[in-house]
């Protein structure tokens, strides 16, 4: 994420660098786990009550840190640009794949449930 941490004075000097940015191809590899997810059957309704498995509950603190990141990102973002920041897209399609994850791991007959 050196994208953000990146000042303005030296975003030209990071675009000619190597280091590998987030691209539209990165979102929609989201949006194809997403659908996936979705694709499986994943019926819910009503609220979720996070954390009902050990696992589940990771991916809800995981998809809870992801939102803050979100929320972090658009605030940082210089407000002269109207352009769409790619990294704050792909944290939303993060944070959704998250809660269908954990969603889906409730789901499982395999996973136990939390007492």
């Amino acid at each position: 994420m050196g994208e953000l941490a990146t000042l303005p004075e030296d975003s030209e000097h990071y675009a000619t660098s190597k280091f590998d940015k987030l691209t539209k191809d990165d979102t929609l590899q989201l949006d194809s786990w997403i659908a996936e997810h979705e694709a499986n059957g994943l019926a819910f309704k009503g609220w979720a009550l996070p954390g009902s498995t050990v696992a589940s509950a990771n991916l809800d603190m995981a998809r809870t840190i992801c939102r803050r990141a979100e929320r972090s990102t658009v605030a940082i973002r210089s407000p002269e640009t109207n352009e769409s920041s790619q990294a704050v897209i792909y944290l939303n399609r993060l944070s959704d794949l998250l809660w269908l994850m954990a969603r889906s791991v409730e789901q499982s007959p395999e996973t136990s449930r939390l007492a």
